[in-house]
């Protein structure tokens, strides 16, 4: 018991000292207006997306960067996509829609949506965007100011989460919580170590010829965490990569209510441990059982501990809130629901790898 009351501890520290570091760093994607010539490729894979797009054309059209062409893979959609699309292409000459072909063996669908609209872009730059994004007007810009000042290979943000309901506000800030006080998101790229990787497949930027060299998504057709081992790829072969925070630059709402966001991140919770359950599972235990050794504790002051842990939680929930553009109140507030929703996630990711019946958008994953 005593083992792990100081355990849990030095664990809680060494996350707070993590978080203050970002907090410090202010990781953010700088804004700009910088204006560039140059060529680059929007590519989004839409599968089913038709309730996305309209806000996606939406933001496009507010852009000041124009010099661009905007692929969309329609990926076999048993909705709409295909015809929005078509009716945006009449407004928007620089679009254009292609079918995807059948899923090869041994791929999963979101690879082999980006393997193909890789192979159709002509850009200096692949924009490979989510079909849920939504962008603010200088998006373009600030992407290609940063990519070419430090010519990255690979540029990735993590998008600010839009959140309505309820159940996306106890769900979806495990993601930035976890992130945040996990990894310092400067070490990506200043340290060269390719197990020190981050990236978040929503917005995930290339060169385009250092792309076509290693065709990263077919190095990676079958891992479900695609984006991360990516940036691990791209380490490995000695580029350069960096992850930021969205500084209100690119939006996400990526699930509409609760069950959609559990389902949505159980279905890659292990594989973002290395496909390890162990990890995953000890990971999870340490942010959420441990503590409760400190009810009955053998140490000294132990209710004192337990409520300078409570207070170093609340300044983790704070600093996190405020990185990531959301409201502190609820992350607070739903702090003891979102540590039981991800005991659940846990153990449904568990299932589903066991199983061997995880699922997304009707494929096999």
């Amino acid at each position: 018991m005593i083992f792990i009351e100081i355990y849990t501890i030095i664990f809680l520290l060494l996350r707070l000292l993590i978080t203050i570091l970002n907090f410090y760093n202010r990781h953010y994607l700088p804004k700009s207006t910088f204006t560039s010539t140059t060529f680059i490729s929007i590519l989004i894979p839409a599968r089913n997306e038709a309730r996305n797009l309209p806000k996606l054309f939406e933001s496009l059209e507010k852009q000041k960067f124009f010099n661009y062409e905007l692929i969309i893979l329609n990926d076999e959609s048993t909705d709409e996509t295909s015809a929005l699309v078509e009716s945006y292409i009449k407004k928007n000459t620089r679009c254009k829609l292609i079918n995807s072909l059948p899923l090869p063996q041994g791929w999963l669908g979101k690879n082999w949506a980006c393997h193909q609209l890789s192979q159709k872009a002509i850009g200096k730059y692949l924009f490979f965007l989510d079909a849920d994004v939504e962008l603010n007007e200088h998006f373009f810009e600030s992407i290609l100011c940063e990519i070419e000042n430090k010519n990255l290979s690979l540029l990735s943000v993590f998008p600010d989460q839009l959140m309505v309901s309820v159940g996306e506000k106890i769900v979806v800030p495990i993601m930035h919580y976890t992130l945040l006080s996990l990894l310092n998101l400067k070490w990506v790229y200043k340290l060269s170590f390719a197990t020190i990787a981050a990236a978040n497949g929503q917005c995930m930027v290339f060169k385009n010829e250092v792309y076509q060299q290693h065709l990263f998504h077919n190095q990676v057709k079958n891992i479900i965490t695609e984006d991360i081992e990516i940036m691990r790829l791209v380490k490995k072969q000695k580029l350069s990569g960096a992850v930021y925070l969205a500084n209100d630059l690119i939006k996400c709402r990526m699930y509409k209510n609760y069950n959609e966001s559990l389902n949505g991140f159980s279905k890659n919770f292990i594989s973002g441990f290395g496909n390890n359950i162990f990890f995953a599972s000890f990971y999870v235990l340490s942010i959420t059982s441990f503590y409760i050794s400190f009810f009955y504790s053998s140490f000294i002051f132990s209710k004192i501990i337990l409520l300078l842990i409570i207070a170093v939680i609340i300044t983790m929930k704070f600093l996190i809130s405020k990185m990531s553009n959301q409201s502190v109140f609820y992350n607070i507030l739903f702090h003891p629901l979102q540590l039981i929703s991800l005991v659940i996630i846990l153990f449904k990711s568990i299932y589903l790898k066991l199983s061997g019946n995880n699922q997304w958008k009707g494929r096999a994953i």
